[in-house]
């Protein structure tokens, strides 16, 4: 929704400053190729600013920020590229300077209505995280009572995956608190990654354990899904700069990734192959 929403912006801008420039017929055409590219800068910059990621919706102060930043920046770049090709598009014009100014104002007021609308319908099944935690010990426990009671109900606990699960000696129950399902081990969360859409993934283990918790971040490596690390006892981990608020809970933020560029990547590659 934040990628259609920045194109769309962007487009509109320079449409808007085609009419307010007093645009030629027959420049239209050239005025929306060119807005096309200006919007695929701006998308490139956002996602390279993580502007993607949904825990920056719920700070507008932050993201209106970074978001004019980014914006400033893909225009920045395409007047050096354009200028350094020596392309006559590098030449300044009412309509372009039209389409900067334009986009700046859109995109960072799209933002900051997203954000509204998300807070509002923060309840609902459409704006929704789906988080799953890796650990079924009583941090585990801890951990999903807390999603859902401090985070609130934006974000649903799916399910708990358990390397110890369905242990013949019975260590891991079949359902964590009577109410949460303890699937299988790590092993098994790849799959179940490909069939539900999982946002965030929240590693309850002690921090004592290193050597289980990179393997587990490297089997993890394949989900286009946010890992966070839960605070247990600071030790020897050099983590100190990765301690993030997520809506008010303090992680740490061990991978970040923008789940919905994997997923259309995903969905070209597919849509590449059956036509080809």
């Amino acid at each position: 929704m934040l990628v259609a929403i920045d194109f769309l912006a962007v487009m509109l801008a320079g449409l808007l400053s085609d009419r307010l420039s007093h645009g030629v017929s027959e420049r239209l055409t050239n005025h929306i190729a060119g807005s096309g590219i200006a919007a695929i800068a701006v998308l490139v910059a956002n996602a390279q600013c993580k502007l993607y990621d949904v825990t920056l919706v719920k700070r507008p102060d932050l993201t209106l920020e970074r978001v004019s930043l980014a914006t400033i920046g893909a225009f920045g770049a395409l007047a050096f590229i354009t200028w350094l090709a020596g392309l006559p598009a590098a030449n300044p014009s009412i309509w372009k300077i039209g389409v900067f100014v334009l986009s700046t104002v859109l995109v960072a007021s799209g933002r900051l209505l997203f954000g509204l609308a998300f807070v509002k319908f923060s309840g609902s099944r459409l704006v929704s995280r789906n988080a799953v935690i890796v650990g079924a010990g009583a941090q585990g426990a801890m951990l999903a009572i807390q999603l859902e009671r401090d985070v609130g109900s934006s974000m649903r606990v799916l399910a708990i995956f358990d390397d110890r699960a369905h242990d013949p000696n019975g260590r891991v129950p079949r359902r964590l608190l009577g109410r949460y399902s303890v699937l299988g081990t790590t092993a098994k969360l790849a799959a179940f990654a490909r069939r539900v859409r999982v946002d965030e993934i929240f590693i309850a283990l002690p921090w004592t354990s290193e050597q289980r918790i990179h393997e587990i971040l490297a089997a993890l490596s394949v989900i286009p899904a946010n890992v966070h690390l839960c605070p247990d006892v600071l030790r020897d981990w050099h983590v100190l700069d990765r301690l993030t608020s997520l809506d008010g809970m303090t992680v740490v933020t061990l991978a970040s990734r923008s789940a919905g560029w994997a997923r259309l990547s995903r969905w070209l590659s597919g849509a590449s192959r059956q036509q080809f």
